[in-house]
Formats: C-alpha cells, sequence, structure tokens
C-alpha cells in the first residue's frame, strides 16, 4: 500500500499591531515553536461568525473544479470550469453569472485568474497574455495585452493587484528569474521589481525543477499587497510607489529550506517548515498553517482509497485509514 504523507498544521496567531504603517519589524520564531500546541477558542481571535447560505436555483449551480473566490464590498465571486463567475450578494442570494468565453475582441479564450478591484468592483479575467477588464454590469471596458510589455513579457506575468489607482502589482512564474513580481504605474509603465536575494536566487537556481513551496505568495492587505517569500521567511509589503518594506520575519532556523537537498524526492521526511495553504490577516492576527516534515508528535492521518466498485451508475469508495 502506498504510504501516504503525514502532515502536522501549525496555526500561527500573533498581534501585528493596530499601526500597520510604522516600520517596526516583526520577528515570529517558528523553530523554538515546534512541539509546543495550544487549543486557541475562536472567542479569542474573533468577534463572531456569520454562515451565508447561497441560493440554489438553476443558474446559481456550482460545479468543480472551482479556482478562484473573493468576497469584496458585500459581493461573493466564484470562478468555475475556467470560463464564468457566479455573484452572490452578502446575503448568498445569486445576482448573476459572468461568463464572456470566446475569441472576439471584448472576450477571453481561457479565465487563468480573476481580480475584483475593490475600487470599483470592476472584474479583470486573465487570459494568455492578455487583461480584460469589466464593469460590475459585466460590460467590456478595455483589454490590456501584457505580454506587448517587453520589459516583462520575459517573466511570465501571472496575477495581477491594484493597490490604488495609480499603482499596480503583477506577479510572475518565471521560476529562474530575478524578480517575484513588479510594480507598475496605470500605464503600466514598471515602476520598480520585487526582488529575491541572491541567496534566494541561488537556491532557485541549484534546483533542478521548479519547488512549489518556493514560490513566493501574494494576498492584498488594505492598501497594500503582502509577498511571502518563502526563503528566509520574510513578508513584504508593497504599498507605495518607492520600494518594498519588510514587514515581519518568519525565523525558520535549522528547519530552513536551505539547509536540505531540493532534489529529493519525498520532503516530508525530512524536518523542513514549509507554507502550506493559503494565508489570511486580519487587523491582529495572521493565519497561516505549515507542513513539518518529520517534525511533528503528532501527525495528520490521511485516508487512502484501496478499491472501488461500480454498481450500475452509482460508485462506491471504499477507504482504509493508514497507521
Amino acid at each position: 500500500m502506498k504510504k501516504l504523507i503525514s502532515i502536522a498544521v501549525m496555526l500561527v496567531l500573533f498581534s501585528c499591531g493596530k499601526e500597520i504603517e510604522t516600520k517596526k519589524i516583526n520577528l515570529v520564531d517558528l523553530e523554538s515553536n515546534i512541539g509546543i500546541t495550544e487549543i486557541v477558542n475562536l472567542s479569542m481571535i474573533a468577534d463572531g461568525i456569520e454562515y451565508i447560505p447561497l441560493q440554489t436555483k438553476d443558474q446559481s449551480l456550482l460545479t468543480p473544479p472551482f479556482k478562484d473566490a473573493a468576497f469584496v464590498n458585500g459581493r461573493l465571486y466564484i470562478s468555475q470550469s475556467r470560463s464564468e463567475v457566479k455573484i452572490f450578494d452578502h446575503d448568498g442570494t445569486f445576482l448573476k453569472n459572468f461568463n464572456k468565453q470566446g475569441r472576439g475582441p471584448q472576450e477571453y479564450e481561457d479565465m487563468s485568474n480573476i481580480y475584483i478591484d475593490p475600487s470599483t468592483n470592476n472584474l479583470l479575467v486573465y487570459s494568455i497574455g492578455k487583461l480584460n477588464e469589466y464593469n460590475n454590469e459585466g460590460d467590456f471596458v478595455k483589454r490590456i495585452l501584457i505580454l506587448d510589455n517587453e520589459e516583462i513579457k520575459s517573466f511570465t506575468p501571472y496575477k495581477f493587484y491594484s493597490i490604488n489607482e495609480n499603482l499596480k502589482l503583477i506577479t510572475f512564474r518565471n521560476f529562474k528569474s530575478l524578480h517575484s513580481a513588479c510594480v507598475t504605474d496605470s500605464a503600466f509603465r514598471v515602476l520598480y521589481y520585487v526582488n529575491y536575494t541572491e541567496k534566494e536566487h541561488a537556491l532557485r537556481m541549484n534546483s533542478q525543477r521548479p519547488v512549489s513551496f518556493l514560490e513566493p505568495y501574494f494576498y492584498k492587505f488594505r492598501d497594500s499587497v503582502r509577498v511571502f517569500n518563502n526563503y528566509d521567511g520574510s513578508l513584504l509589503t508593497v504599498s507605495n510607489a518607492n520600494g518594498v518594506d519588510t514587514s515581519y520575519i518568519f525565523n525558520y532556523g535549522k528547519y530552513n529550506c536551505r539547509n536540505i537537498d531540493l532534489n529529493v524526492r519525498d520532503y516530508n521526511k525530512l524536518p523542513l517548515i514549509r507554507r502550506f495553504g493559503d494565508m489570511f490577516e486580519s487587523t491582529n492576527y495572521i493565519f497561516m498553517q505549515f507542513q513539518l516534515g518529520s517534525l511533528p508528535h503528532k501527525p495528520r492521518k490521511m485516508l487512502q482509497v484501496v478499491r472501488q466498485v461500480i454498481e450500475g451508475r452509482h460508485m462506491k469508495f471504499h477507504y482504509q485509514p493508514l497507521f
């Protein structure tokens, strides 16, 4: 029986302080907290929970695969099938289905990812080097041919974030690039790049293949974009046209990925801390999960499908726990 990966998930909660604008760099010591656990009541980190059931009707039914989801200005946007977006209001009422897939000048061939501009509620769709913008009613606004920009074309532009009306951030997917993103003005002229350090770049260059947990992670926070580098644990902030600020440092210590051979087949047998899943941030906390390789003293066990039986039109899956 194939052995599945044991993953321990650690939730890091720590105070961010109330003045995000300060230049103080906060240090989060992951190394010394390995093996230390604590049960945290939800009431300690949240004022309340709201459950929003989505309206069920023929037009609103969701089918996998789900690619992106965003809750912006009281609206929930869920993209699926790389072609359409289902839009619900804050009560879960279905509003509309957005789908402009096609080969026309105001359409997109493939929905790589979406972004909702919180300042305008406009929907931006990435598709094969193009960025199409649509207004709140679904009408075409403009198209930006990202790959026409020779300065950033070779870095494989991927995702887009609007920091403000005059400041944008475009992420890159070129694993061997010196840059993880660039910051542009409203006309998409590059103001500066978000760079890897020399050690970070050398680590990528020495890898025989792209390593998923070395990819930087981006998320919007207030009037800025956070950039999390998975090498030294720096959480960077892009909020102005002058450059990048370092807001937090996560200390991996001896469990840093720099201390291992990235060309091994199974990282889960190594004492290694690496980010897992999405990051979220509130006024006072950052929420993160980590894969800990061989480090967890109580590893999570996963179930594996051992066989399946097809009976008529129904499939029955039989699971067996791994210990």
